[in-house]
């Protein structure tokens, strides 16, 4: 079996996707004969590229239009060899448009993450051509029931479409290293001083909304770490000035972010629009059985942190609720206790790396018998 994946970007960019598409790759590469990985590149010029293993194609990208890669070589090298499958990971214009333009054979497997959220000029013009796109594709995975019960576009698709949840190496609270112990002991009393730990991790974004939980931990009894980087960096970081308990780490390593998430008491992803498609920081945080406080999207955020049971989901755009929230779980430790080790088990049981490889690699093999 011969598989070309096809993404927006690749690691070591930091994001949800590029982590699913990495992991997905690596686990799916002992099991076909060819995996070949086509993405784009970050500047000018194409590179034929090999990162832990893995080989991809990061083609050169002479600009960006509503945050559209635009990389003619993809026309080139899409079409390059024969392919069983050609799983595109969307939203991916530029790779929709290679596809129906030069039909490269093969059969189409989608993962769509997210619709376009805030472009509405680029979905207006890309509706209709994703629309011939997926009428010609076999299977188009998703993450959650909710990706397709809130999509406009997948509603149509639903006889297509086949959930394969999305997965994590797990569990993350029982790879504490001996090296890590001072670490999170130092940031406990460096940066907690002595009070209950609020970690957010991810890009810093506008649909993260970042600023209400920053405006939700003002005069809390609790220390708010940031961790992340992106291009509202700048802007949250002028909270700091304003309030005193807010900490910004900026990009890290993964040691030092699993430092955090084993030092931290409570996890919030207070995003704001369905941009926020799955919240994959919802899974790692469960990982190390903490509870989790998200927002009433209607997207697959609150299907993966199910409410009073691994943590709170509350009400979007609302400072408040999220302070209430914060507090419930410092004030009601064995609840919060009980969220962490259901969250544990949810992932374990959900969301395992190994399950969503496996998953996939069913979805690839019923298509070969057909």
């Amino acid at each position: 079996m011969k598989v070309l994946q096809i993404g927006k970007y690749f690691y070591p960019e930091r994001g949800g996707i590029e982590t699913y598409l990495y992991q997905l790759c690596k686990g799916l590469k002992p099991k076909v004969d060819v995996l070949d990985i086509l993405v784009s590149n970050t500047k000018f010029g194409t590179v034929i590229d090999k990162y832990d293993g893995l080989d991809l194609i990061r083609s050169g990208k002479w600009d960006q239009f509503f945050s559209t890669p635009f990389c003619p070589s993809f026309f080139k090298y899409i079409k390059r060899n024969y392919y069983d499958i050609i799983h595109i990971h969307l939203p991916n214009p530029m790779a929709i448009l290679a596809c129906l333009f030069l039909k490269p054979g093969g059969k189409y497997v989608v993962s769509y993450h997210s619709d376009i959220i805030k472009q509405k000029f680029l979905f207006s013009m890309y509706k209709r051509f994703i629309v011939k796109f997926l009428d010609q594709v076999h299977t188009i995975i998703v993450a959650t029931p909710n990706h397709i019960e809130f999509s406009p576009i997948l509603m149509n698709y639903k006889e297509k479409c086949k959930v394969v949840h999305y997965g994590i190496s797990l569990p993350g609270s029982a790879n504490i290293e001996s090296e890590d112990v001072e670490d999170i002991k130092k940031i406990r009393e460096e940066i907690g001083k002595g009070l209950p730990i609020v970690l957010f991790v991810g890009r810093l974004v506008y649909y993260k909304g970042l600023e209400y939980l920053i405006q939700a931990v003002e005069g809390l009894p609790v220390q708010l770490v940031i961790a992340g980087n992106g291009p509202y960096y700048s802007t949250m970081k002028i909270f700091k000035d304003q309030i005193s308990n807010i900490h910004f780490t900026g990009e890290i390593t993964e040691q030092r972010l699993r430092q955090f998430y084993l030092a931290s008491d409570i996890f919030c992803l207070p995003s704001i629009s369905r941009a926020e498609a799955f919240g994959l920081v919802q899974l790692e945080a469960m990982s190390y059985g903490k509870p989790v406080i998200s927002t009433d999207l209607q997207s697959g955020v609150p299907y993966v942190n199910k409410h009073e049971h691994t943590g709170l989901i509350v009400k979007k755009e609302c400072s408040s609720a999220i302070s209430d929230a914060i507090m419930f779980l410092i004030n009601n430790k064995d609840k919060a206790k009980e969220f962490g080790e259901n969250g544990i088990k949810r992932v374990t049981e959900e969301f395992s790396l190994k399950k969503m490889i496996e998953e996939t690699f069913d979805v690839y093999s019923e298509i070969m018998k057909t």
